[in-house]
């Protein structure tokens, strides 16, 4: 469900596609990890961006799989449910940022 945009000039704003079910550039995992959070993506409304509720945190959570994620963002959706599920998120707070540097921050991810 990668998503990118159809129609740059539609009158009713740039359409987004969702890979047809054929998950553009996704990985196994990541493909799975899709069909686990529909719930919080599919028919949700679409935003001034022009992409649908939870569409782009979708996809942040899905790169914390292969990667870390810095986020402030701690209300309900998939990139919790990633974290649940392995994936590699941070949550930044002043009290961390205070204690350590971004970098040591993201090496104590590393090996997990």
């Amino acid at each position: 469900m990668t998503f990118g945009f159809a129609e740059a000039n539609s009158v009713d704003g740039p359409a987004t596609y969702g890979g047809f079910d054929q998950g553009t550039f996704q990985s196994e995992k990541e493909y799975d990890w899709y069909r686990k959070i529909e719930k919080y993506i599919i028919g949700k409304p679409k935003k001034r961006s022009g992409l649908s509720a939870n569409q782009a945190d979708a996809e942040i959570a899905a790169a914390s799989f292969s990667g870390v994620v810095l986020t402030l963002d701690k209300k309900s959706g998939p990139i919790p449910e990633a974290k649940k599920q392995g994936g590699k998120i941070i949550y930044l707070s002043d009290n961390l940022l205070a204690a350590q540097s971004l970098g040591e921050i993201c090496r104590s991810f590393e090996n997990k």
